[in-house]
């Protein structure tokens, strides 16, 4: 499988960095960068089955999906939410290409439920919202194991934190945890980081429960 993300500037390169280390797909990064006003975006062309876009600008991201549409990608997943893609236009040719368009806000939402790729139902086996195994000794976390995590990175530094926490606490350390994490989702207002720390908070819960 051959995966690619669309990095600029500081966006994405934590999802780059975490899917190479992951070492499950073939990773491939396309860094753009910013278009003076007035000129047409550029963005190379690319060969991949599932492009990870992190653009964060509308005409770049229908760029994005015209490239790797002409590139035969299976999926394309834009990071930010639908203020960072004209999804209608963008619509039109992922279908014409019988390619697959998913927005998400937050890298840490997806499961392989949401697509029918089979390239990105396999990637989310891996990346996505966070599945933990843990393991339990005299009341405390003894060790995290991360089954998926978000594509930043943040669930594993979340799972090095929680070692030696006590059970009844590591629900809303792990929560804390993320928060700390640099991850790059919205901060202030709802969703964004708050939904990941969410996230992370019941799948430490259920880890916690199946392991009890």
């Amino acid at each position: 499988m051959r995966v690619a993300v669309v990095c600029r500037g500081k966006w994405g390169k934590r999802a780059y960095d975490t899917l190479k280390r992951l070492d499950v797909a073939c990773v491939d990064m396309v860094e753009l960068h910013d278009t003076p006003p007035l000129e047409q975006p550029h963005v190379p062309p690319m060969s991949a089955d599932v492009v990870f876009s992190y653009a964060l600008s509308p005409e770049l991201n229908l760029e994005v999906v015209r490239r790797a549409a002409e590139g035969g990608a299976q999926a394309v997943v834009v990071a930010g939410g639908y203020r960072y893609i004209p999804f209608s236009e963008a619509g039109k040719i992922a279908s014409a290409h019988e390619m697959e368009l998913l927005v998400h806000e937050i890298c840490c939402s997806l499961t392989p439920e949401h697509t029918k790729s089979p390239a990105l139902r396999a990637l989310l086996t891996h990346v996505g919202s966070p599945v933990l195994k843990v393991s339990i000794a005299h009341g405390r976390v003894e060790h995290v194991e991360v089954v998926r995590g978000a594509p930043c990175g943040s669930t594993w530094f979340m799972a090095q934190g929680l070692k030696g926490v006590e059970v009844d606490r590591a629900p809303m350390e792990a929560s804390l945890l993320v928060s700390y994490y640099p991850c790059r989702a919205r901060r202030g207002g709802r969703g964004g980081i708050h939904s990941s720390c969410e996230l992370h908070l019941e799948a430490v819960k259920r880890a916690i429960e199946d392991c009890l």
